[in-house]
C-alpha cells in the first residue's frame, strides 16, 4: 500500500523522512513516497509526484506553524483529495504548541492529528484496515510499541521551527494554490474530487472571515 508524505520546510521534511523509515518497520505492507527520498536524480519531478499521487492509497501532510500557507502543501493536499477520500488524507501537526483548533485555511476544515503516540497509533490503525489482509490489531499494536522509541526520539530531534505562526492570507497563498488548479484544467476522471477541494477551500477562506470569489469561479468553471 502506497502512503504519499506531503512536507514543506526543513522541520516538515525531517518529519516525513522520519516517516518514511518508520512505517514499513510498523506494518510492511505500507511503501511511504516522499519527494526528497522517491525521484531519481534527472527524473521528471512532476511526473514523478503525479505517478505516486495516483497509486497513493492514503497520504500524510506535515503540518507546523510555518508551513500551512505554504502554496505547494495546500496544492499536494488538493491533489491528494483527488485520488483518495478526504478522510484518507491526514495533516499531521508536528510542533508541540500547535493545536488542531489553531490551523487556519483549508487545513482548518480537515480533521488533523497531534503527532503523538495516541494519534499516530489511530492512524496506523486506519491504514492496516485498509490493507486487502491486515495484520491483526494485537499485532498492530506490538509493532508501534517496539518501534515507538525511535520514532519519539527522531520527532524530538527534528529542526526548531523558523518564526512566528503566520497569518493566513489569501494573496501569498490560496491564489497561488487556485491558479495552479485552473492551470491544471482537470478531465472528468477527477473532476469531482477537484470540485470537493475546492469546496474545502472555500469554506476555509469563509471560516477565516475572506473572499471566496476565486474558489467560486473555478467552480463555476467546473460545474
Amino acid at each position: 500500500m502506497k502512503v504519499f508524505l506531503s512536507w514543506s520546510g526543513k522541520r516538515s521534511q525531517a518529519a516525513a523522512r522520519a516517516f518514511h523509515e518508520w512505517l514499513p518497520d510498523v506494518i510492511q505492507e505500507i511503501s511511504p513516497f516522499m519527494s526528497s527520498e522517491d525521484i531519481a536524480s534527472g527524473s521528471g519531478w512532476n511526473r514523478s509526484i503525479r505517478l505516486s499521487l495516483n497509486e497513493c492509497n492514503f497520504g500524510i501532510v506535515f503540518i507546523t506553524r510555518d508551513n500551512q500557507v505554504a502554496p505547494w502543501l495546500l496544492f499536494e493536499t488538493g491533489a491528494l483529495a483527488k485520488h483518495v477520500d478526504v478522510a484518507r488524507v491526514v495533516p499531521l501537526i508536528v510542533d508541540d504548541d500547535l493545536e488542531p483548533g489553531m490551523l487556519s485555511g483549508p487545513f482548518a476544515q480537515i480533521q488533523a492529528r497531534k503527532a503523538d503516540k495516541e494519534s499516530i497509533s489511530q492512524m496506523l490503525f486506519e491504514i492496516n484496515d485498509l490493507l486487502d489482509s491486515p495484520m491483526p490489531a494485537d499485532r498492530v499494536k506490538r509493532c508501534i510499541s517496539s518501534n515507538w522509541d525511535r520514532l519519539k526520539k527522531q520527532l524530538k530531534a527534528l529542526p526548531k521551527p523558523e518564526g512566528e505562526k503566520p497569518e493566513f492570507k489569501q494573496d501569498d497563498a490560496i491564489a497561488e494554490m487556485l491558479a495552479i488548479l485552473r492551470s491544471r484544467k482537470p478531465d472528468s476522471s477527477d473532476k469531482r474530487a477537484t470540485i470537493q477541494w475546492l469546496n474545502i477551500v472555500r469554506n476555509g477562506l469563509r471560516a477565516n472571515g475572506m473572499s471566496t470569489h476565486s474558489a467560486e469561479t473555478i467552480l463555476d468553471e467546473l460545474e
